[in-house]
């Protein structure tokens, strides 16, 4: 935060951010965690879990149809 002020500051020609009042916004460094977190979970989400989804989805597809001719009674 005081990289980020002291840069828009020196952008600014004078001093307009404070680090913790305009660029933090007095926010607690616990917000940073759960965030952080969230954004892996998708991220993970996204590159793993929908392929593999995806691929099981195919996979059942494709044996539904190599499959589709043979008759056996159920069980319960």
């Amino acid at each position: 935060n005081e990289v980020i002020a002291n840069r828009a500051n020196q952008i600014a020609g004078e001093k307009l951010c404070h680090p913790n009042d305009d660029i933090n916004m007095s926010q607690s460094s616990n917000d940073t965690f759960p965030t952080a977190m969230h954004i892996s979970a998708v991220i993970a989400i996204e590159d793993k879990l929908l392929p593999a989804i995806e691929l099981l989805i195919s996979t059942f597809k494709k044996l539904e149809a190599e499959n589709e001719g043979i008759v056996k009674s159920g069980r319960t």
